[in-house]
């Protein structure tokens, strides 16, 4: 939709002042987090929905883990079905429309951790494969 003043031009003809889109702050937005809760035998995060209701309480909440797991209940608790990245989605849904939000990658299970120990490690073993490598290529001469 634009809004204009009449330029005086022509009738009719409008030079534009500005552009802008309308949404309605009837429907809900979706927004939520999540912690781990237990790591024993199979990680289990509890989600807690923190969406904003709009012009009316928030009526359903469809939360998809990306794991082929789903939950209809407001603050779920979800243990993992293996291991890798996923993505999270929650749907919310109040009488005058419905949100989607999606986390990509938002849950890592399974995957190894790098502590800082571990990164140091990680980075001294790539120094000595480069200088390892770099005195097994053949130098200009074709020798080693």
């Amino acid at each position: 939709m634009s809004r204009g003043k009449n330029t005086g031009a022509a009738p009719g003809v409008y030079e534009a002042l500005d552009v802008y889109e309308y949404t309605s702050p009837l429907g809900p937005e979706a927004r939520f987090s999540a912690v781990l809760v237990s790591g024993v035998d199979g990680e289990t995060f509890q989600f807690t929905d923190a969406s904003i209701p709009g012009a009316a309480s928030i009526t359903g909440w469809l939360w998809d883990f990306g794991d082929g797991m789903t939950s209809a209940e407001q603050n779920p608790s979800h243990e993992s079905s293996g291991a890798g990245l996923f993505n999270v989605r929650l749907t919310v849904t109040n009488a005058y429309g419905s949100d989607v939000l999606q986390k990509d990658n938002f849950l890592a299970i399974g995957l190894p951790a790098l502590t800082p120990a571990g990164g140091f490690l990680l980075f001294v073993l790539l120094l000595i494969a480069m200088a390892w490598r770099k005195r097994q290529s053949p130098g200009k001469d074709g020798g080693l």
